[in-house]
């Protein structure tokens, strides 16, 4: 099965109590007119990235501090998230979730480029909102399927699109681990991307992309096969 083409960003709406049961058809949602949609092909399926799970079985915690998960999504689990803004879970339908390890989760990719392999997308349906604030909330979810990073690239059909370099930005840090890089830019930390390339002997996939701002915060999954010189040019700007 491969990744639907689909958007699944999401948008918080303000709380009237501390626990709600979602109808059917019924959305977690706080559109912002200011959000912008999510980019179009060559990328195949678009999830949430402004999450941070919680261990199973964990409580949720009382303040900002506390231990994010290292133990992977699995299909068939009942999960808890904090989700933030922007962000809309429909009621009626999966979505797709990133899921980072703790040590990425807290400081990046870059920080813990051998995290990469361990991160994975998944399929959640929404359970119960839990929790509720004016721009998060603690979300309960239950997963469908779970595409691990390097599954992307057979889970996916290589594509061969034109692609534009990346924007240039202030601040670049590039990390690597075995065959996987990452790349990070941001200006002033109010906009920034970041990308996900997997290295093979002749090729480079570029899997996984993610343009972010106040008003944008949705992550692409893809299976761009570059050469070497494609990578090179694509990146080389940023």
């Amino acid at each position: 099965m491969l990744l639907p083409q689909r958007r699944a960003r999401i948008l918080i709406a303000r709380p009237n109590s501390r626990r709600t049961r979602i109808e059917m058809n019924e959305e977690l949602n706080l559109f912002c007119g200011s959000c912008s949609a999510a980019p179009p092909p060559p990328w195949t399926a678009f999830a949430a990235s402004n999450a941070e799970w919680l261990d199973p079985d964990a409580p949720i915690p009382a303040g900002n501090i506390w231990p994010r998960s290292d133990t992977p999504p699995e299909a068939g689990q009942l999960r808890t998230i904090r989700v933030r803004h922007p962000f809309r879970a429909p009621g009626d339908a999966p979505f797709w979730i990133l899921y980072l390890p703790a040590r990425a989760a807290e400081n990046g990719w870059a920080e813990a480029p051998e995290t990469i392999p361990h991160s994975a997308f998944a399929l959640c349906r929404l359970e119960t909102v839990v929790q509720r604030k004016k721009a998060a909330a603690w979300i309960s979810v239950r997963i469908d399927d779970v595409a691990p990073l390097p599954a992307l690239v057979t889970r996916i059909p290589a594509q061969h699109p034109p692609l534009s370099p990346l924007a240039s930005h202030q601040t670049l840090r590039r990390a690597a681990f075995e065959i996987w890089e990452v790349l990070e830019g941001n200006t002033e930390g109010d906009v920034g991307v970041w990308v996900i390339a997997l290295h093979s002997a002749h090729k480079v996939h570029l899997l996984v992309q993610e343009e972010w701002s106040f008003h944008e915060d949705v992550v692409c999954a893809g299976n761009v096969e570059l050469t070497r010189e494609q990578w090179a040019a694509f990146s080389g700007k940023l």
